[in-house]
């Protein structure tokens, strides 16, 4: 999904349509409105984001809440995986937004890690306590990795999985509040 963000003409004449924030379909660069071409870059500003979240959230979050504030924030991003594959937090590092991105499972940090240069990467669980060690049970995929037992044949059982491949690997759990006082969070 790609969104309109049009602060101003191709040419530099000013607001040339009034598309701000239109949706425009998958792959299209122009806008549907007014046909300018706004997959280009004015002044320094990205005025075309490729929102990857699963089912859209970061497209979602922000038309409804982020649209027109024009300072970059901050986001956490737990659950990263590689950092781009169903990211609800990529789109907004590249429109200046920092944070921090928290993935459990250990095969992904490396490429989390090249992915997003920009954020702060934690090799951790996120859970309700710090602990030096939990035991992931952990899919080759990624998803459906987990460190409660219980969910395991719960979980393989909803999406259909038949456990092939599902590894123990021994990692960290780390209280959220503690990585963000801990990474200087402006939210910790």
């Amino acid at each position: 999904v790609r969104m309109c963000m049009v602060h101003e003409c191709v040419d530099g004449g000013g607001p040339c349509c009034d598309c701000d924030y239109t949706v425009l379909g998958a792959g299209n660069t122009a806008c549907s409105q007014c046909g300018c071409n706004h997959d280009t870059k004015h002044g320094g500003k990205v005025i075309a984001i490729n929102f990857r979240g699963q089912a859209n959230q970061d497209g979602v979050l922000w038309g409804a809440l982020f649209q027109h504030n024009t300072k970059p924030g901050y986001f956490v991003d737990v659950g990263a995986h590689d950092g781009v594959s169903f990211s609800n937090t990529l789109a907004f590092e590249e429109v200046g937004w920092t944070g921090i991105c928290i993935e459990v499972h250990p095969d992904y940090i490396a490429a989390l890690r090249l992915n997003r240069p920009f954020s702060e990467v934690i090799h951790a669980a996120a859970g309700p306590q710090n602990l030096p060690t939990v035991t992931l049970h952990g899919t080759p995929f990624g998803f459906l990795s987990t460190v409660d037992i219980a969910d395991v044949k719960q979980l393989d059982a909803l999406h259909g999985y038949d456990g092939h491949g599902r590894k123990e690997y021994k990692v960290p759990m780390r209280r959220l509040d503690d990585i963000l006082h801990d990474e200087n969070s402006p939210l910790g």
